[in-house]
């Protein structure tokens, strides 16, 4: 009997100390994010610069550090669009969306944020800081861009988080509206998505691990609250998802979409990094058609 329960005491620690390493490994990788800079650009076939695929873009300084362009948009009296990255991402990933937007505003700017792509050294807050950040600058615009600027805001996984929490925070008289690509309510989701594709059992280090992240970055918004509060002011919004996508699924995005869960556009066969980057190889994406039915409003 001792022998049986010194046994099983041994296994509940072995798998205590195995649940803690996993932990500690998802919540240093998530707040260290491999980041795509010019390297991860050119291995994957992406533009480095604006310069490169023809655009009219000047090198900018977003607050005092963080690395932004700022590109010539095709119609003069259109918004000012604020583009926002996803995790282990940057900028660089910004411009395959951009291109579809910019025939309809004054201008975009491209940011990296904390953590990712050229900005300085340091750790990613994953967002909890990045909504402040975001929703102050959208307000700074209006003093650098002149006297009667809109501005939309656009992002991509967590920058589509980001985006819909900040644009609830900006003043409604300057925000065009929102467009989200597969947000997400809190971290949580996409740390249980991503153990789930490496066979690994979500339940409890998901849990755990988002825990860990909320006491080393500060606690969520929610996604959904945000939400709420711009439909029930009129923020137009474009949220965007995709039936393939295994890292923010269709379903969880309709349930943070809430009240305009309805309209959610619905990419049929892309992969979550793909979603909104432009045309498929038949005819315009759901996005590009929706993205000049959502511009004919501003």
């Amino acid at each position: 009997m001792s022998e049986a329960f010194g046994l099983l005491s041994l296994s509940a620690v072995a798998l205590l100390l195995l649940m803690a390493v996993l932990v500690c490994g998802v919540v240093w990788d998530a707040r260290h994010p491999r980041r795509a800079t010019a390297g991860w650009a050119l291995a994957n076939g992406f533009p480095v610069h604006p310069t490169d695929v023809g655009w009219q873009a000047t090198d900018e300084v977003w607050g005092e550090s963080l690395p932004a362009w700022r590109v010539k948009g095709g119609n003069p009296s259109g918004p000012v669009a604020v583009f926002v990255h996803g995790w282990r991402r940057s900028r660089i990933d910004s411009m395959r969306r951009a291109g579809i937007w910019l025939p309809h505003i004054r201008a975009a700017w491209l940011v990296d944020l904390a953590g990712h792509g050229d900005a300085p050294v340091g750790t990613t807050n994953l967002g909890t800081k990045d909504v402040d950040m975001i929703a102050h600058f959208c307000s700074d615009l209006v003093a650098r861009e002149g006297s009667g600027t809109r501005v939309v805001i656009i992002g991509h996984s967590l920058g589509a988080a980001i985006t819909l929490r900040a644009s609830a925070l900006v003043p409604k008289d300057i925000l065009a509206g929102a467009v989200a690509f597969a947000p997400y309510e809190s971290v949580l989701e996409p740390i249980s998505n991503r153990l789930r594709r490496q066979g690994l059992p979500p339940w409890p280090a998901a849990a755990a691990s988002a825990a860990a992240l909320h006491v080393l970055c500060g606690w969520e918004r929610s996604t959904s609250a945000a939400v709420e509060v711009l439909h029930a002011q009129g923020v137009p919004m474009l949220i965007v998802a995709s039936a393939a996508d295994t890292h923010i699924p269709l379903a969880h995005v309709q349930r943070v979409a809430g009240p305009v869960s309805g309209g959610v556009i619905i990419e049929p066969a892309v992969s979550h990094d793909a979603i909104g980057t432009g045309p498929t190889a038949q005819a315009d994406s759901p996005t590009e058609v929706a993205a000049r039915a959502f511009s004919a409003r501003w």
